[in-house]
């Protein structure tokens, strides 16, 4: 039969060890969202290159633009089934 001490050295061990697992699942998720972050804002940099502004823009004046436009561009800007853009559509 186990002792009180031996039962509550059994615990700690499974208590740090449990404690290395969590630390790695958290170090986990924060590597992915990183990835995730990194791989929107790459797809803003792509959007920026195929409007042929990547090079010229101005950051505050793209800044203020995004800024003022939040609510439209958060709308209409998902990404169509099609792969292109679906405020694109409606350019004509």
């Amino acid at each position: 039969m186990e002792s009180n001490q031996q039962r509550l050295a059994r615990l700690k061990r499974q208590l740090v060890e449990t404690k290395k697992q969590m630390d790695a699942v958290s170090a986990d998720m924060d590597k992915e969202r990183k990835r995730i972050r990194y791989e929107k804002l790459l797809r803003v940099g792509l959007i920026a290159e195929e409007a042929g502004i990547l090079d010229s823009y101005n950051e505050n004046d793209l800044y203020l633009l995004f800024v003022m436009n939040r609510e439209y561009l958060c709308q209409h800007g998902k990404a169509a089934a099609s792969g292109g853009f679906a405020s694109m559509n409606n350019l004509g």
